[in-house]
C-alpha cells in the first residue's frame, strides 16, 4: 500500500531547494516542490511515484535534473539522498515531521543504572 501524505509534501511551498545542483539550481524557492525518490526500493514504479516520506525539497531545476537531467544514476542516488536527509532534518527539527518518542526526556543521570564500575571500586 503506498503512503500518501499531502500535507507532508505541501510542506515543500516557498522552501529553500535542498539538492542545490552547482549550476543547475535557481535558488527560486516560488518553484520549490516535494520532489520524490526515482527508486523501486522506495516504491518508484511504472506510472507510480515513490512513497511520501522518500522526497526533498527541490526547484523546478533542480527537480527536472533529477527526472531528465543527464547526470549518472549514481550521482543522481547520491544528490538524492543528501537533500532528502536535510530535508527530513529540518522538518524534524521545526516540529513539521513528528518521531515517536525523540523528545522523551532522559531520567536524571541518578536515576540511570549504569554497569560500569570505575577502576579500583566494589560493587556492595
Amino acid at each position: 500500500m503506498m503512503h500518501r501524505d499531502p500535507a507532508l509534501t505541501k510542506l515543500a511551498r516557498d522552501r529553500n531547494c535542498t539538492l542545490r545542483i552547482p549550476g543547475v539550481c535557481n535558488g527560486d524557492h516560488d518553484t520549490t516542490v516535494w520532489a520524490h525518490s526515482n527508486l523501486h526500493r522506495h516504491g518508484k514504479g511504472r506510472g507510480l511515484k515513490a512513497h511520501d516520506i522518500f522526497g526533498c525539497f527541490a526547484c523546478s531545476a533542480c527537480h527536472r535534473w533529477l527526472d531528465q537531467g543527464p547526470a549518472s544514476r549514481a550521482e543522481k542516488l547520491a544528490a538524492f539522498r543528501d537533500a532528502h536527509e536535510e530535508t527530513l532534518l529540518i522538518l524534524v527539527t521545526e516540529g513539521s515531521l513528528a518521531v515517536p518518542g525523540a523528545h522523551r526526556q532522559r531520567p536524571p543521570a541518578a536515576q540511570l543504572a549504569s554497569k560500569v564500575v570505575p577502576r579500583g571500586e566494589r560493587i556492595v
